[in-house]
């Protein structure tokens, strides 16, 4: 490479033009912007939205922008985004990248706090996701899935680089600019895979949004840091990755928004249940299973998954969602594993935690592995002798099997529904719907205040 790394990411970041995007892969952001709306909105009531808001908001510091979904709150950008990125996160019902992040829970939040203090225009707001999102992805399939797998979260410690060059680029930083933000978030890397199943999973999406604003307002004031972050001897690179680490040049023509392009997700649990819950859900339905006729249900998981599926005994709602007993064990009982099915009642309920004892999960090696891969076979048994058995190795949603805008505009309605009557989700969908082609963003972001 004639150029480091660093330099290469932080001029895609800047360089990005409309030209270089498909009409599809915009249509594309589009939706992840409503969708990340629509889950922030859900996760807004979320305990650890109540307290994170609650300490931001006893700072009583400089009202900049809203706190979605907070019944009016204002904060300075870095922390609305902080908050509003954690209630994106909240219910594990945020889009994700096939290289193992989910970038939009961590760029969207920011980028509509900052714009909404600047007033930048719609189209200014998707070219800095895409820059963002560029540099998180690329990062993540330099470093994942072996970064992921030693104990790091890659949403943690790899997005606030792209938040830091998507917030400096909106804030019309050159390449230099961008290289700097980049490498003062990288001094804010961070979050590791033990605090699946708490409060602290979520906050991992408001540390990097929080970090990165900071970082790409520090180097727009000035603040110099290593302008090869990325590169050389502890580079962030080489203390991420392994001496398996390969980077290549940068290939402005080749987008990873296009070739890779984002998992919608219907479930409010981690991506790795979701082929297994489409496969309960699927058998149930064909053969119609009533729960109480369920013997057994067995699943079989490629050799990854127990890593990241750690919980099995589940006592709270957030150890549910990386639970394959609970979550099959709930799918099957309410035909579901939405929001309402990753509640304290719902885990306590007799039924749930009977037909979650009924479920064994065992490893089977001839699986496939891979960045965001994790195939389920799922058996059912029945009291009156049925054995069913389905096979999912992609889940809905992924872009080999992609949801439509209509099911993402539903799902929005549905996850606003949760904190909104219904003139107010009204008034949410126009809002999100028109931030593409608005002159301003400012008057649209203010309506998600809830």
């Amino acid at each position: 490479m004639d150029q480091s790394f660093t330099a290469q990411l932080a001029d895609l970041a800047v360089q990005l033009t409309t030209d270089d995007v498909p009409s599809p892969a915009m249509d594309l952001v589009e939706l992840a912007f409503i969708d990340t709306i629509g889950c922030a909105l859900a996760g807004s009531r979320s305990e650890e939205v109540r307290l994170a808001a609650g300490w931001a908001v006893g700072l009583e510091a400089r009202p900049e922008a809203t706190v979605i979904g907070g019944r009016g709150e204002r904060l300075p950008a870095a922390f609305a985004a902080m908050v509003n990125s954690t209630a994106g996160h909240a219910l594990d019902l945020d889009d994700v990248s096939p290289a193992m992040t989910h970038p939009s829970t961590c760029l969207v939040p920011p980028l509509l706090a900052v714009s909404e203090r600047t007033g930048a225009s719609g189209a200014d707001l998707m070219m800095a996701y895409i820059a963002g999102f560029e540099v998180c992805v690329r990062l993540c399939r330099v470093l994942n899935p072996e970064h992921y797998y030693r104990g790091w979260h890659s949403m943690s410690t790899v997005n606030g680089l792209g938040v830091a060059a998507a917030t400096a680029r909106l804030l019309g930083l050159d390449a230099r600019g961008v290289r700097m933000a980049m490498a003062i978030a990288a001094a804010s890397s961070s979050g590791i895979r033990k605090n699946f199943g708490t409060m602290v999973k979520p906050l991992h999406a408001g540390q990097a949004a929080f970090h990165g604003v900071q970082a790409a307002e520090l180097a727009a004031s000035g603040f110099v840091a290593d302008d090869a972050i990325l590169d050389g001897q502890h580079g962030y690179l080489e203390v991420f990755g392994d001496d398996d680490t390969v980077v290549a040049d940068v290939d402005i023509s080749r987008l990873e928004l296009v070739d890779s392009g984002i998992i919608f997700k219907r479930y409010a649990c981690c991506g790795a249940l979701h082929p297994a819950i489409d496969a309960v859900l699927d058998l149930v339905a064909r053969h119609s299973i009533r729960p109480e006729d369920i013997v057994r249900i067995s699943c079989s998981v490629n050799s990854r998954a127990p890593a990241v599926l750690v919980h099995h005994q589940v006592v709270a709602p957030a150890e549910g969602r990386f639970s394959v007993e609970y979550s099959l064990a709930v799918a099957a009982i309410d035909s579901d594993a939405g929001p309402a099915q990753y509640t304290t009642e719902r885990v306590a309920d007799p039924e749930v935690q009977r037909l979650s004892r009924s479920v064994t999960v065992v490893v089977d090696d001839d699986l496939p592995t891979g960045y965001a891969l994790f195939p389920a076979e799922v058996t059912i048994e029945t009291a009156h002798g049925g054995v069913h058995t389905q096979r999912h190795d992609i889940a809905r949603g992924d872009p080999k099997q992609p949801f439509g805008p209509d099911e993402i505009i539903e799902k929005f309605r549905r996850c606003a529904a949760f904190v909104l009557d219904a003139d107010g989700v009204k008034t949410a969908e126009s809002a999100v719907v028109s931030l593409r082609d608005s002159p301003n963003v400012s008057q649209a972001v203010s309506e998600l205040g809830g």
